[in-house]
């Protein structure tokens, strides 16, 4: 069946629950973000390539303040090896324009892998953070909200999405 999607900047507008990602997820920031979804063109690359991730977000509650995003790809409890972030997700201020019951909110990162990067398995991490409250020059990795599956378990504050294989 073909869903009916109208696109905003980057907000779309869909019945909650029609997601049009083609990976379907149930995890919940800070019970203010949910993370339902995403599309990730291909799992395989070569060193320099652009992975091309598009994320689905869906505002829960009104925020508190205004997070930024980030998709790290590397290894889990390591510094990441490629990155990026954004300081509004969906190109929009989280605190006036992430309002529930406004649908989803769709957000496209475009990274590049290294030239460097050694052939193997990478993992995608994707959280939140933010510096509000923190002194000025003080961030290092901000405040970052706690993600919880749909069961309720603890994830951290960076969610393992899937992986990717680099090779030559």
């Amino acid at each position: 069946m073909l869903l009916a999607y109208t696109f905003d900047v980057g907000r779309l507008e869909s019945a909650l629950g029609d997601t049009p990602a083609s990976q379907r997820l149930q995890i919940d920031f800070d019970e203010r973000f949910g993370l339902r979804g995403y599309d990730l063109e291909r799992s395989g690359y070569a060193p320099g390539e652009t992975v091309r991730l598009m994320l689905y977000w869906l505002p829960l509650r009104e925020a508190d303040a205004n997070y930024s995003s980030f998709v790290h790809i590397g290894q889990v409890n390591a510094p990441p090896l490629a990155q990026a972030d954004k300081l509004h997700p969906g190109e929009r201020a989280m605190r006036e324009w992430w309002l529930p019951g406004r649908g989803y909110v769709y957000d496209l990162y475009e990274i590049v892998l290294p030239q460097d990067l050694p052939e193997g398995e990478y993992t995608i991490l994707v959280g939140l953070y933010t510096c509000e409250g923190l002194p000025d020059g003080e961030c290092g990795n901000g405040i970052r909200p706690a993600a919880v599956d749909d069961d309720g378990r603890a994830l951290g504050d960076a969610v393992a999405l899937t992986t990717i294989t680099v090779q030559r």
